[in-house]
């Protein structure tokens, strides 16, 4: 793993045995827990339908319940909430548009969010995009070709189950493939 001011480089050994491999991803992780990046997988991300149903899959996955709401007190952009039009058109028809705050072009809920009450979120029905999105991060890109990576925030707890669990049982199921002899590895 190599690090520089912006990124985290990581070549993903796949020839490790089992537990080497998995401490390989859990230094991956936490290296990319404590400096703030994202964390990516070696997955480009789809255009169009398969974008949906790429975001789905990851979306379906997290568990909120347990969280401790990091992503609705702590303010990673210095402004809040990202809000597009149809988020402020949603927001302003729920009668909340006296908390949005319009910053040149742009328009933000401050935080921490207004609308998390014991770690629950009161607008969750039609919760702003980027909250719907997270821990989704568009940050991640391949080194060698410059495409976009599928990656998600480290701050989430649950993004990082998920990218621990993801990278796992790719290692598990290409290990099963290889020795069924229906993978070479490298395909």
């Amino acid at each position: 793993m190599i690090q520089s001011n912006d990124k985290i480089v990581v070549s993903i050994n796949w020839e490790l045995p089992e537990d080497e491999f998995t401490n390989s991803i859990d230094s991956y992780i936490l290296e990319a827990k404590n400096s703030g990046k994202v964390l990516t997988l070696p997955l480009p991300v789809f255009k169009g339908e398969g974008f949906i149903y790429q975001m789905a899959m990851l979306l379906s996955q997290v568990n909120c319940k347990s969280c401790a709401s990091y992503c609705c007190r702590h303010d990673v952009t210095g402004h809040g909430i990202g809000l597009s039009e149809y988020d402020v058109e949603l927001l302003n028809e729920h009668g909340h548009g006296d908390v949005i705050k319009k910053i040149g072009n742009d328009y933000w809920i401050p935080m921490p969010c207004p609308f998390l009450h014991e770690h629950k979120c009161l607008i969750y029905d039609y919760r702003p995009t980027t909250c719907l999105c997270f821990p989704w991060d568009p940050g991640g890109v391949d080194g060698l070709t410059g495409e976009m990576l599928f990656s998600v925030e480290s701050s989430c707890p649950e993004a990082r189950r998920i990218i621990r669990n993801t990278y796992l049982t790719a290692w598990k199921f290409r290990d099963k493939m290889k020795r069924l002899h229906l993978y070479k590895g490298g395909e």
